[in-house]
């Protein structure tokens, strides 16, 4: 059971289709995060299987997104791709939506 990210408000931001495999920018807040720096943006590939290719946190003090890879120890990372990965490899509806 995760303890340290809740998503919330999750919402694609982007879709690239081939007929190899599939590319998503999504965005979420972690309510676990400090309001200045709730934001989450990722982009996940799905070949065979949904990946992780990048994690930033939007930090509204320096108007910018960073990578969090950079601000978290590799636990609080491999946490947090994992989280992501479950939202999506746990929803149907979801598969079949972008199937369209």
């Amino acid at each position: 059971m995760s303890t340290y990210i809740e998503m919330k408000n999750i919402f694609i931001t982007k879709v690239q289709k081939d007929e190899q495999r599939t590319i998503l920018e999504v965005c979420f807040e972690n309510m676990h995060e400090p309001k200045y720096c709730r934001l989450f943006k990722a982009t996940l590939e799905k070949e065979s299987d949904w990946t992780i290719r990048s994690i930033a946190v939007y930090d509204s003090r320096k108007d910018r997104f960073l990578t969090v890879g950079s601000l978290y120890a590799p636990i609080l990372y491999e946490e947090i791709k994992n989280k992501i990965l479950q939202a999506f490899e746990q929803d149907a509806e979801f598969e079949q939506q972008l199937a369209q």
